[in-house]
């Protein structure tokens, strides 16, 4: 169960940093270049852009939380 909720939370996570790119890409290409290569800015894109970034920015906190609970639950060999 640990491995599928750390799995599913991985491609949650990947899908909405694609999705945020997309949306930022829409809005313009600085934003979309900014928010690639400067990852930290796409927070200051989706408080800005919040119509745009809504659902992946849930979608990415989301999954961040699927990851801690797999991670969480996982047998570390002990």
């Amino acid at each position: 169960m640990a491995q599928f909720l750390t799995l599913a939370g991985l491609v949650g996570y990947l899908f909405s940093v694609l999705w945020l790119l997309t949306a930022a890409r829409r809005s313009g290409f600085g934003w979309f270049l900014l928010c690639l290569f400067v990852s930290p800015l796409a927070v200051l894109f989706a408080a800005t852009h919040w119509q745009d970034a809504k659902r992946p920015t849930l979608l990415f906190a989301a999954s961040l939380v699927l990851i801690a609970v797999g991670l969480s639950m996982s047998d570390d060999g002990q």
